[in-house]
């Protein structure tokens, strides 16, 4: 039988508007060295990158609003950026940590990264970005809580756990990057980690209820995660409140994180917290414990049954910018004024493998866009050198770059017509219904990526000042600079393997399977404390590389409250998949009260992988002397549909992939009226941008592109290069609009948009994988998304014009890249330039005084 063709696409619609900073808040002062450290998260010593001596990174907790100041020393021996993944760096992707917007911190220098996560409430998380560094760590949890005055749409739990699941690999970050460098795509992952473990436990008291924050913080596998005997009552994904469906398992998709609550109210023993990977023939499966305080039985029995179908909606009570969900001023009102279709393909360019969208394969220039903008420098980046739909020629390498306006209201379809998953993450924005990226507000100098950053040098330092503005949710944080983020680096953000994975890369490979998933850093030690009949929360990430996961515990259920900073209407799961990149809150309640109390199993598995990798932990019920025992919960099947299905059930996005959940808009409010008289369904489209993802041999080495153009970092931060306006770094609209034809080409592709701009931007994906997108500094509404190929048609059909997420976006450099990190560093990337033709500080601060120089921007 031939080859199953996935046909994904998914619509989105970004408004870049601004937001205007109120006099500062608290400012907190952190100072973190990156260094490579010795861990055997999947039983053998490898090398990991450590975050002040810790793996995964330090917990990063704030309350919205907070000032952060966070001064990074790099102790590798490669340049690095840590990207926060999920928060809007407002008015300022100068902080956002990718090589778009940074020059990477080199060797044994420092930089200070300055943001606000403006409210903004939820499960986020951060990691690497340069290299493959996230395939050794770097990642963690960074969640952003309510100030006391911001209710949200949930009792307090008695416990708040971050859970950071992700696909593994025993091989180094650098021989992953030379695999992928060789034009080869990387191997199936060695296993599944929870919290960088393959076993770990948490511990509740019985009868409460606890809150879970799952990120997958993968590469590139989504995972569906269950807990055994329990419920996950869904209440935030990525800042947004949801309606509160109740789940028996999730679907978490790379970069994705999701907040749920479960309660403690089975009889007091051990059950499995279950993470297994979707998608994949072989399924991996890691498992952690949730342990019962007054417990004395170890986890046992079957691992959770597969996930139920409960429908869901939006819960547009909660998480709104103001108290009237929608208002007068509705994104469903709002005429497009363009549409963009972004598709991505994996061509062959030059006889090696990239990863393209709508036919460009993304390279990075020497100097970040971000400086290159900013001093007007020429020959970095060229402006539509991406075009805004596929075409179907060829691919290319090139420095892809679509200039929209401030104000316009986009449409951007995203559409995959491969046959693997896609998942995709926009720096600096939300979208409409998902935002995943913490959102550098009016400074896209914090985004920390090489198109905003230069790397911070080895033995030198930078610091970060960024605020985590209207974010509240789970999020992670990683290294963007080369593989790093393989090797470790990243960590949780609340309001993989070795050195070696580059080299697999570089030589034109794919990824092999990873070795394991950890949980916490640890494939089955990680243990969570708990009191029986108390809830909790827990946040759960997938901070992995390539891997979807599947969580899940033991004898309880999932009560998902939260994604990535939006609470949701609050639906109870077995289990849910977790996606590279996402993050999601569960409250767990501790209700397993009968007989004595035990330890249940808290698993993590592989999805859409063969085989499945597991990884374990454990929910330790106070009083238990029983450990987790019996069968692990039972994951989902491979199957696509499910998680689609599941997706459909929670009715808001959280990253863009495939869970889609609905707002829950009367908590975690900024402003007493959501959506006021501006609404998104009501503006009109400016312009559509279609952005399919293709994978090619270039130069017979293996290459991922969008529309036909895989990405190539220029020496020049993209946005140094617009800041002092230095030519031949990129070239505005070097990507086009929409899938060309013609084979992939390298090139550093930027499209240009205006402040203000609406644009409808169509993710297709036209391969057999699934893809994950993710787009710095914004959210998106995320309006749509199905089988086939989009087409106009579709919006009267199937868009949803009314209660879709919260929009927060500026002028910029904006990093819009996969979230499965193989294709993003061969290529499947692009960069969004928002022109204002007034400079205003109102609009975007300016350049950091500590701002690091490179390339061309060297001597400015």
């Amino acid at each position: 039988m031939g080859r199953a063709l996935l046909l994904f696409l998914l619509t989105i619609l970004a408004f870049w508007n601004v937001s205007v900073l109120k006099a500062e808040d608290a400012y907190k002062y952190y100072s973190w060295t990156v260094t490579y450290g010795t861990a055997s998260p999947l039983g053998s010593p490898q090398q990991v990158i450590l975050i002040n001596g810790q793996f995964p990174g330090p917990r990063l907790d704030t309350v919205t609003n907070e000032n952060i100041v966070l001064d990074v020393v790099n102790k590798l021996d490669q340049p690095f950026l840590l990207t926060w993944n999920g928060i809007k760096q407002r008015k300022n992707s100068w902080q956002d940590g990718v090589y778009g917007t940074n020059c990477p911190i080199p060797p044994n220098s420092n930089f200070t990264y300055k943001f606000q996560p403006k409210d903004q409430i939820g499960s986020y998380t951060y990691f690497p970005s340069t290299l493959m560094h996230r395939a050794a760590g770097g990642f963690g949890a960074l969640n952003v809580y309510a100030r006391s005055v911001i209710p949200v749409p949930y009792a307090k739990p008695a416990g708040d756990f971050s859970l950071l699941i992700g696909d593994w690999y025993k091989t180094g970050h650098k021989a992953l990057q030379q695999i992928l460098d060789s034009g080869k795509t990387l191997p199936f992952p060695d296993g599944i980690l929870i919290n960088g473990q393959g076993r770990s436990s948490f511990s509740g008291d019985q009868g409460k209820t606890y809150m879970f924050r799952i990120s997958n913080v993968g590469l590139s596998t989504t995972f569906n995660f269950r807990i055994q005997g329990h419920k996950l009552k869904l209440v935030e994904v990525e800042g947004s409140n949801v309606l509160q469906n109740t789940y028996g398992s999730l679907d978490v998709h790379v970069g994705q994180s999701v907040t749920v609550l479960v309660t403690l109210d089975q009889s007091p023993k051990d059950y499995y917290i279950v993470a297994s990977t979707r998608f994949t023939k072989t399924i991996l499966t890691s498992t952690s414990v949730l342990h019962y305080t007054n417990s004395r039985t170890s986890v046992s029995g079957p691992v959770p049954a597969g996930p139920t179908n409960e429908i869901g909606w939006w819960n547009l009570t909660s998480n709104a910018a103001r108290p009237n969900p929608q208002g007068s001023f509705h994104y469903g009102k709002i005429t497009t004024t363009r549409t963009i279709v972004l598709a991505n393909s994996a061509p062959i360019i030059n006889g090696k493998q990239r990863y393209a969208v709508n036919g460009v394969s993304y390279i990075n220039p020497d100097t970040p866009l971000k400086l290159a903008d900013y001093f007007n420098i020429p020959g970095v980046f060229s402006l539509n050198s991406i075009q805004s739909s596929p075409s179907g020629n060829g691919a290319n390498l090139a420095t892809s770059v679509m200039g929209v306006s401030h104000h316009e209201f986009i449409e951007v379809v995203f559409q995959n017509n491969e046959d693997s998953m896609q998942s995709w993450h926009l720096d600096g924005y939300d979208f409409w219904v998902v935002g995943n990226g913490i959102k550098q507000r009016k400074s896209s100098w914090q985004d920390g990526v090489l198109g905003t950053n230069c790397p911070i040098p080895p033995n030198t330092n930078w610091t970060y000042r960024m605020q985590m503005k209207d974010q509240i949710g789970t999020y992670t944080y990683f290294p963007s600079t080369l593989l790093h983020r393989a090797a470790g680096g990243f960590g949780a953000f609340n309001i993989l393997a070795r050195s070696e994975l580059q080299q697999i890369l570089d030589s034109g490979d794919t990824f092999p399977l990873p070795d394991g998933i950890l949980i916490n850093g640890k494939p089955q030690s990680t243990s969570f404390d708990v009191v029986p009949g108390q809830t909790y929360l827990f946040r759960v990430s997938n901070v992995g590389m390539t891997t979807s996961i599947n969580f899940r515990i033991q004898g309880h259920t999932l009560l998902l409250v939260e994604c990535e900073g939006a609470h949701t209407m609050q639906e109870v799961y077995d289990s849910l998949d977790i996606h590279v990149g996402q993050s999601s809150s569960f409250l767990v309640t501790l209700n397993n009260t009968g007989g004595d109390p035990k330890d249940y199993f808290i698993v993590a598995s592989t999805r859409f992988t063969k085989p499945i990798l597991t990884s374990t932990a454990t929910l330790h019920y106070q009083g238990s002397k029983a450990a987790a025992s019996g069968a692990l919960p039972i994951g989902p099947t491979y199957h696509i549909h499910w998680s689609m299905k599941q997706a459909r059930t929670i009715r808001s996005l959280s990253y863009i992939c495939l869970i889609i959940f609905r707002w829950n808009l009367t908590a975690n409010a900024a402003r007493p009226n959501p959506q006021g008289s501006f609404h998104y369904g009501t503006i009109k489209i400016a312009r559509t941008i279609v952005l399919e993802n293709t994978a090619a041999k270039i130069d017979g080495k293996l290459k991922y592109a969008v529309n036909k153009v895989s990405y190539i970092n220029p020496d020049t931060p993209l946005k140094l290069a617009d800041y002092f306006n230095i030519s031949g770094v990129f070239q505005l609209d070097s990507i086009k609009d929409s899938p060309p034809s013609g084979p992939e080409v390298f090139g550093t592709s930027v499209i240009e948009t205006t402040l203000h701009d609406f644009v409808e931007i169509v993710f297709q994906n036209s391969e057999s994988t699934i893809q994950s997108w993710h787009l710095d500094g914004y959210d998106f509404w995320s309006v749509g998304f199905g089988s086939g190929v989009w087409n106009s048609t579709l919006r009267r059909r199937f868009y949803n014009f009314n209660d879709a997420t919260s929009r927060y976006t500026v002028q910029g450099i904006w990093n819009l890249r996969s979230a499965n990190w193989p294709r993003r560093y061969l290529g499947q990337e692009l960069y969004v330039r928002v022109w204002n033709d007034e400079p205003s500080l109102l609009t975007e601060y300016d350049i950091p005084q500590n701002a690091l120089l490179c390339g061309k921007a060297a001597k400015r």
